[in-house]
């Protein structure tokens, strides 16, 4: 008898290779459904999405939904290429081509669960598109997806996170419900009772409690927020009910009456909180517990003098930990910079708590933020960093703001110190061994200078600040000319000069060096060139430039730059001994261009300045003769 095939199975006939009657065939079908043989079918099919789009026709619409089980094998193929080849583009990151891909592959079965929820995902989580019409899309395949499959809980979890994002709190905890149902774990239970509360579903968020303390028993965080449900439901009596016994339960923890207390305290009944207080503190002086909560009953009644006076204790608690004083002045730091509480005395604090050892730093991280957002005077910022610094030695940012106040006010013994442990610590920052250099030679201590200066300079690299690296050679130019190493002096300047062709300071000094020792003038007088250029208005620099010109013997534009060399420096006001110099080169000038009475009276003004024993005999002899 001849075998009847129904249309289905006749298309199957129709590809080389598949019998339908055999149990091979019907095996690598279902191979083939479940994904396993998918790379073997890519090489088969090779026709385009759009165009097998134009080719379809449906076999058979069974309402809103196409049965999977009616598709020819020819679709399945076609299909299986398509999803998969979406998943390919997926992971390549090709997220709209993916999309596409499955967009013809529901074109051929719009009841393809697995398509629809990869799509939802690119849609939703992947694409992260602000297309609201995108975002719709993937919301209805998700849901779609969940409808033709409610019992995948892969599924369904999405959804319900979704519905979470987007604020459908109801909605998400029907879901949950079914979800711990199954498979009641604590995060989950947790989530569930907090969904039913935002849905203000309190007699289910008090159910999933329940279930979430069979899992994890009783406690602190549990009692809490059973608590939080029963005061939200209105029924505060109960709520507070619950947490009496909670804390009844344990006798022997004094922070859990005192926490109890705080939740009186927090509805106004200052009465029964305090008297909480008073117990716990009967019981246990020196506990930790109440001298907070009665910080905050002081801020509450606006007993101001008390309020301070109880701040200062709590950080001077020993018991109060590190951690939990920061957060206090955390809170007060916010309510000073909103006006809420005198700037001034939070800093005062500040000053109390920092006075003892921290075991971090960051209370003093704090101070330090506080001294800036609130605008305190500059000096402020000195107390923060000295205690960041004794409790952290590492912390460079303060160790370099103690350095700024220790220049400042010349204290060169401390700032040497500061300085030499600070390379110890470390060795990497040349700006230590600078200031260290710049404290020894102010110290009166050349030769220890040197050396510090020479072995921070071993240290730089490409990778070292070109400015840094540039004032550290010239100073070590300096200190090295002042105690008469002058060939080391002018090697220290070439290298500064290397690291910074403008370092004006350098240039200036290097030139007027050399014009002291009548060498290499044509290059000092480039180098005062540039100076005079970069600072026009600077007579130490102006004064340079005119003697590198009165050694070159241009007397005329020597007296040019000197006679503003003497505008400038009368015009700052008091004259000091280091002034002496210029007008004792003004002196020099002048004569060399006949004023000779001019030049008598410039180098009186110098000889009055002057302290120098050598210079003033030197000044007086050319007083005396009127020449050079």
């Amino acid at each position: 008898m001849k075998q009847q095939f129904s249309p289905f199975f006749a298309n199957a006939r129709r590809f080389r290779g598949f019998s339908v009657c055999s149990h091979r065939s019907a095996h690598l079908f279902r191979r083939i459904a479940s994904g396993a043989v998918l790379l073997g079918m890519l090489m088969i099919v090779s026709m385009s999405c759009a165009d097998y789009a134009r080719q379809y026709h449906a076999p058979l619409a069974a309402g809103t939904f196409r049965s999977r089980a009616l598709l020819s094998v020819e679709q399945r193929r076609a299909f299986t290429t398509f999803f998969l080849d979406a998943l390919c583009e997926k992971h390549k990151g090709n997220a709209e081509r993916a999309c596409s891909l499955l967009d013809s592959a529901l074109v051929i079965n719009p009841n393809a669960s697995e398509a629809l929820y990869e799509q939802a995902q690119i849609l939703l989580e992947i694409m992260q598109t602000a297309d609201s019409l995108l975002i719709k899309k993937g919301e209805e395949q998700l849901l779609k997806a969940h409808q033709l499959e409610p019992a995948n809980p892969f599924f369904r979890k999405k959804l319900a996170d979704r519905f979470v994002e987007t604020g459908k709190y109801a909605r998400a905890a029907r879901l949950y419900e079914i979800i711990t149902a199954e498979q009641p774990k604590s995060e989950d239970l947790a989530l569930l009772m907090r969904l039913h509360e935002l849905s203000r579903n309190y007699t289910a968020a008090l159910a999933a409690l329940d279930r979430l303390e069979t899992i994890e028993g009783r406690n602190e965080a549990t009692a809490l927020q059973r608590f939080s449900i029963l005061r939200d439901m209105g029924n505060k009596s109960r709520a507070f009910d619950s947490m009496r016994l909670f804390c009844e339960s344990h006798p022997d923890d004094l922070r859990l009456r005192v926490l109890l207390g705080d939740l009186y305290l927090q509805d106004d009944y200052r009465g029964l909180a305090l008297a909480i207080y008073d117990d716990v503190t009967e019981t246990s002086p020196d506990n930790p517990y109440v001298p907070l909560s009665m910080l905050q009953y002081y801020r509450m009644t606006d007993s101001t003098a008390l309020f301070h006076r109880q701040l200062s204790q709590v950080l001077s608690h020993p018991k109060i930990t590190a951690d939990q004083k920061f957060k206090v002045m955390q809170r007060f730091v916010a309510e000073a910079l909103q006006g809420e509480l005198d700037k001034l005395a939070v800093y005062e604090h500040f000053r109390e708590a920092l006075s003892q050892p921290q075991t971090n730093p960051y209370l003093g991280e704090l101070a330090a933020f506080y001294v800036d957002a609130a605008k305190l005077p500059k000096d402020s910022l000195e107390m923060p960093a000295r205690a960041i610094l004794r409790d952290n030695p590492d912390n460079v940012q303060a160790r370099l703001i103690v350095l700024r106040y220790e220049l400042e006010r010349r204290r060169y013994g401390a700032l040497a110190e500061l300085c030499r442990e600070g390379r110890r610590l470390h060795p990497e920052q040349q700006v230590f061994g600078y200031y260290e250099g710049v404290a020894l030679y102010n110290s009166e201590e050349p030769q220890a200078a040197i050396d510090v200066l020479q072995e921070t300079a071993k240290s730089i690299t490409e990778e070292s600040d070109r400015e840094l690296a540039s004032e550290l050679y010239g100073l070590l130019g300096d200190v090295c000319h002042e105690n008469k190493r002058e060939e080391e002096a002018f090697a220290a300047y070439e290298q500064a000069l290397k690291y910074n062709p403008d370092n004006v300071g350098c240039l200036n000094n290097y030139a007027y060096f050399l014009s002291l020792k009548q060498r290499q003038l044509q290059k000092a007088l480039k180098m005062s060139e540039r100076v005079v250029k970069l600072e026009p208005q600077n007579p130490i620099y102006l004064d340079t430039h005119a003697w590198v010109l009165f050694q070159l013997k241009r007397y005329r534009q020597a007296q040019i730059y000197i006679e503003q060399t003497i505008k400038y420096l009368e015009a700052k006001g008091e004259l000091s001994s280091s002034d002496a110099g210029m007008f004792h080169h003004a002196g020099d000038i002048h004569f060399k261009n006949g004023q000779h009475q001019v030049a008598v009276e410039f180098w009186r003004k110098a000889l009055r300045l002057t302290e120098d024993p050598k210079q003033k005999t030197i000044i007086k002899r050319k007083i005396r003769n009127k020449k050079l």
